[in-house]
């Protein structure tokens, strides 16, 4: 966390060393937010530049009516609007300003172009009015609160109430038009019983069969049949159902002719919620991996991550928060997460030999890079930007490995014990876009 008290009394006493620590806390943070407004690259830091020119000028008039953040903040949206306007004056009509910002937006290595809602997102931010685009921007990505936004923007707070919700609604409404048809189309093709494995049950949880034939991503096989005969209710698959009913009612809840539907998703959410906990949570803080009947596997398992990692959970950030120190404690390495905790029954962390004893191994033990992904998605939800030095010192451990292995690249798994040798395919794809995934991930918290 910036301890502003500490910079503010290096300022007073030793106005370059005061202007260092400033440097060294906010660059980051200013920089995304300029680039956010101005999407070019070079463009933001030229201004990036100008914005610490002037607070170094300045810094001696600071008067501590605010934070050093909002004073900064607010020299930094002043800079970008006078870039902004500059361009207009330039004979450039704010219709071919907007152009612009999207062709430099589809130029630059700003959005991950494979993520196609990442994209219309990045591009319906770009349609807002300039003011919208800014406080939507600043509560977002920077999570200020509206007292703090209104004295960067000189706006009232309730004023920025009404532009952040409009902000908020137009992502929505393109999230509607391109996924709400085959959102809705999904969870009907569930509820009305038509896919062939997924069954719902009157308490909400779907039920699927997994005894002779591999139905999750652990899919090792041993003479045609599953290493690791997970059956039942899955606890991935629970979690991701309730997500997936939450996140359709909160898409179409402001559309009038979805009503029932909506009040359909949320009754059988509730229902999910209070199964999901009873079925799942345990008394040591854990999730158990499956249940069938009266077996439940107790093994600690990456797979409750999924539903610790989700934007909508059916924990409470309490429970979440104990479920992941278990993760952390028994599951977490430099290089992933491991697929089963070695104070589980049959923890096997070496993926060698034949390929039968290869296939016992698979996700008895070793860690997968991939799942680090979830696990910083449910850490940053729980912690927020306090987890993010943490997060970092994690994601070292694959410097190395992309530069003795395959060059670029991280390999497909890991020995879940030191010296944490890589396993399997020397590339591996999932690896690899996860990893990207949380270092982009970690942008939003400005590091």
């Amino acid at each position: 966390m910036i301890n502003e008290d500490k910079i503010r009394e290096a300022c007073a006493s030793d106005k370059e060393y005061g202007f260092k620590l400033l440097m060294e806390n906010f660059q980051q943070p200013i920089y995304w937010h300029i680039r956010r407004l101005v999407v070019s690259h070079e463009d933001a830091e030229d201004i990036l530049q100008e914005v610490f020119i002037r607070v170094f000028r300045h810094l001696d008039r600071f008067r501590e009516e605010s934070s050093l953040g909002t004073w900064m903040y607010r020299i930094a949206t002043n800079e970008c609007l006078r870039f902004l306007n500059s361009r207009k004056e330039q004979a450039v009509s704010a219709e071919e300003v907007q152009e612009e910002l999207m062709n430099k937006l589809m130029a630059s290595d700003y959005v991950d172009y494979d993520n196609a809602m990442a994209v219309k997102f990045q591009q319906a931010i770009l349609s807002l009015p300039e003011k919208q685009r800014i406080v939507f921007n600043l509560r977002y990505y920077d999570e200020l609160d509206y007292e703090e936004i209104s004295r960067i923007t000189d706006t009232r707070a309730e004023t920025l109430k009404v532009n952040y919700h409009y902000a908020k609604e137009k992502g929505m409404e393109i999230c509607r038009q391109k996924y709400g048809k085959f959102v809705c189309d999904i969870l009907d093709y569930i509820v009305k019983g038509g896919h062939p494995n997924l069954f719902l049950h009157d308490n909400g949880l779907l039920y699927s069969n997994g005894k002779e034939r591999v139905i999750s991503w652990m899919n090792a096989v041993v003479d045609g049949r599953p290493v690791n005969p997970r059956s039942g209710y899955l606890v991935e698959f629970n979690g991701l159902w309730y997500n997936g009913l939450r996140f359709a009612a909160a898409l179409f809840a402001e559309d009038k002719e979805m009503a029932s539907k909506v009040e359909q998703w949320n009754a059988i959410a509730d229902k999910t919620a209070e199964s999901f906990v009873h079925t799942f949570l345990n008394d040591y803080g854990y999730l158990v991996d499956y249940v069938d009947g009266a077996m439940s596997d107790w093994s600690v398992r990456p797979n409750m991550l999924i539903a610790l990692s989700l934007d909508y959970s059916p924990l409470d950030k309490r429970q979440r928060k104990r479920a992941l120190e278990v993760v952390t404690r028994e599951l977490l390495t430099p290089k992933g997460i491991r697929t089963l905790s070695p104070k589980s029954y049959g923890y096997n962390p070496t993926y060698v030999g034949s390929q039968t004893e290869r296939e016992y191994a698979y996700h008895q033990g070793p860690a997968r890079p991939w799942l680090m992904g979830a696990y910083a998605d449910a850490y940053l939800k729980i912690f927020g930007i306090s987890g993010v030095s943490f997060l970092e010192r994690m994601l070292i451990g694959f410097e190395d490995e992309m530069s003795q292995t395959c060059i670029g690249s991280i390999s497909e798994l890991f020995d879940g014990n030191p010296p944490f040798a890589g396993r399997g395919a020397i590339s591996y794809a999932a690896n690899v876009g996860e990893i990207l995934r949380v270092l982009n991930l970690l942008k939003k918290y400005n590091m």
